[in-house]
């Protein structure tokens, strides 16, 4: 789940981006080579942390930079402040497919006279996603895998497959007639790891004991 999680942005702003984007035919392309790099990334820094904290390393990364060979507070601090500006940034677009898709349920006529109740909703969401954080900041490494197995596992690899799926064996496509196929094999394969991740993160929040990690200034 927590690996999933990686995907949590970049995932979620492909239909938005590809609908302001002019030349969509490149989009394929764009979208495997952002996320590829997002991989060795993400994993990069990842094994660099353990290798240089090892089992000290803590769920919020960031928390260990503070001794002062790596910069101390300020570089804590600095780091943080630039993670809640990449996060003020990005969840509106990460927010405006969601809503889309509850505003288009609610209200299928596209009236004028709904913008108020439009607003409400978007406002529903995203006090959903505060009083979810606010309930799960101490355990943020299980928060984090819980979020990834139930929401990134579906979007960056069930629905894909499945709609790929849907359409290659439709009457006409590629793969007329068949059932059994990879893009089946692979949505298959999400859903049984989507269940194991979330066994294993509520496992581990309900069997272990964690304290809200913070830096102290």
């Amino acid at each position: 789940g927590t690996a999933m999680y990686a995907f949590e942005g970049g995932a979620a702003m492909v239909l938005p981006i590809e609908r302001a984007y002019r030349h969509t035919e490149k989009m394929p392309t764009l979208t495997v080579a952002v996320l590829s790099a997002v991989v060795i990334l993400q994993a990069s820094v990842g094994v660099c942390a353990y290798w240089v904290f090892g089992e000290g390393t803590a769920s919020i990364v960031t928390v260990s930079l503070r001794t002062a060979a790596l910069g101390g507070k300020p570089m804590v601090v600095l780091v943080q402040i630039a993670w809640c500006l990449a996060v003020f940034l990005t969840f509106p677009l990460q927010l405006f497919p969601a809503a889309k898709i509850v505003e288009t349920f609610w209200f299928p006529d596209r009236k004028s006279n709904n913008k108020w109740k439009k607003n409400g909703i978007r406002t529903a969401l995203v006090g959903t996603c505060m009083a979810i954080s606010l309930g799960g900041y101490s355990s943020v490494d299980n928060l984090v895998s819980l979020i990834g197995a139930t929401g990134c596992v579906p979007l960056a690899i069930v629905f894909p497959a499945l709609f790929h799926w849907k359409i290659s064996t439709r009457a006409g496509g590629p793969l007329e007639g068949k059932i059994f196929t990879t893009d089946l094999v692979i949505a298959i394969a999400g859903a049984l790891g989507m269940v194991v991740a979330i066994s294993m993160a509520i496992r581990s929040w309900a069997l272990s004991h964690f304290e809200y990690q913070k830096c102290d200034f």
